[in-house]
């Protein structure tokens, strides 16, 4: 067997623990990714991956999205700066993410439009939409 099955399940327990609590910005880009490709991720290859060429740190920090999404779609992303209004019309190759702030706790939430990765946000609930980001592919 050529795969490593211990080195790919190592830890991974922890880090879905991390997905969980701090993953939300990570999730909404695999989400981008199955939507574009309507292929499913492997999470694990993508938490391994990402990680290891530095687009995600160990705490799932986003540190280049348009390279994790370019990966694994083979294509060129532009992200746009945080908008605060999202233009009228969402053309065919554009992808958005939500960021969701609560003052209470100080913290961030991402999220696609049209679903979000946690069931019951509480920074959703209380907060209030900070802005969005923009993810076009270049065809």
């Amino acid at each position: 067997m050529s795969l490593d099955v211990k080195a790919r399940y190592q830890g991974f327990q922890s880090m879905c623990k991390i997905v969980n609590t701090d993953g939300c910005y990570f999730l909404a880009l695999c989400s981008i990714i199955e939507e574009y490709t309507d292929c499913p991720l492997d999470l694990i290859d993508a938490i391994r991956v990402s990680q290891s060429k530095g687009w995600v740190d160990s705490e799932f920090t986003i540190k280049n999205a348009p390279k994790f999404l370019e990966y694994y779609t083979g294509k060129k992303w532009v992200r746009s700066e945080m908008v605060s209004r999202l233009p009228v019309k969402i053309l065919d190759n554009q992808f958005t993410v939500v960021i969701h702030y609560n003052k209470r706790t100080g913290f961030k939430h991402f999220k696609r439009r049209g679903f979000d990765t946690l069931d019951d946000s509480v920074t959703v609930k209380e907060g209030v939409i900070l802005g969005y980001y923009i993810f076009t592919v270049q065809e």
